[in-house]
């Protein structure tokens, strides 16, 4: 079954309500200049509570950062229970191997001008990473953002990507488009933060009807 991480969570009771409908993963923004940042105090009081009023202990929570101090990442996987790291940036390999959690990486596919050649570069660079252990999450190159801009790449991309490595797929999914994406590119994990949101919000409706539409997709 596809995994769901729904990222950008502000609110505890957008955590709470998205672990009732099982969902696997929810991602704390802790990149500054995004809309969903949170300070690291926020963080540790939306966790708090969302252990305290969840009966969903199975989900993950990923702390998602971008050229951070390793250090500060070390101490936010304590202070705020992080289960999972995600990097957005170009954090080298060295860099990767000294966090002491599950690291998800970031590699972000152009919407355009994709050929052969710029393909096998993006294939060098997975592999670069998956050799180390990450986890790889394909999103849509957006010049000037890190992702979460709600705009999607070529699926096909993807597709061959994931006929090599599994992949969590990110980059303008919504309920209307997810089992479409499923079925073609087949990912580990679908990952949505713009797609559930109204007005910069998490909107508990989108993500209910998110949720529902994974569960009731059949790759093929």
């Amino acid at each position: 079954m596809t995994k769901i991480k729904i990222c950008g969570i502000k609110r505890s009771e957008d955590a709470v309500f998205s672990a009732s409908l099982g969902v696997d993963f929810f991602g704390l923004i802790f990149v500054r200049g995004s809309h969903r940042y949170l300070s690291v105090s926020v963080a540790k009081n939306l966790v708090s509570s969302f252990h305290n009023n969840t009966s969903n202990h199975d989900v993950k929570i990923v702390g998602v950062f971008a050229n951070e101090k390793l250090d500060k990442i070390t101490n936010l996987i304590d202070e705020c229970s992080l289960d999972v790291v995600q990097l957005c940036s170009e954090e080298p390999i060295d860099y990767v191997k000294n966090i002491q959690c599950p690291v998800i990486k970031q590699i972000r596919i152009p919407s355009t001008g994709i050929n052969n050649k710029v393909l096998l570069r993006i294939m060098d660079k997975i592999k670069s990473y998956k050799d180390v252990g990450c986890d790889i999450l394909l999103d849509t190159l957006d010049v000037g953002s890190l992702g979460g801009t709600g705009r999607k790449f070529d699926w096909s991309v993807a597709e061959e990507i994931s006929s090599h490595y599994p992949v969590w797929l990110a980059g303008g999914l919504d309920s209307s488009n997810v089992v479409s994406a499923i079925e073609s590119v087949k990912p580990y994990a679908v990952d949505v933060s713009s797609g559930v949101e109204t007005k910069k919000n998490k909107d508990l409706n989108k993500i209910k009807d998110f949720v529902d539409a994974v569960r009731n997709s059949v790759p093929m």
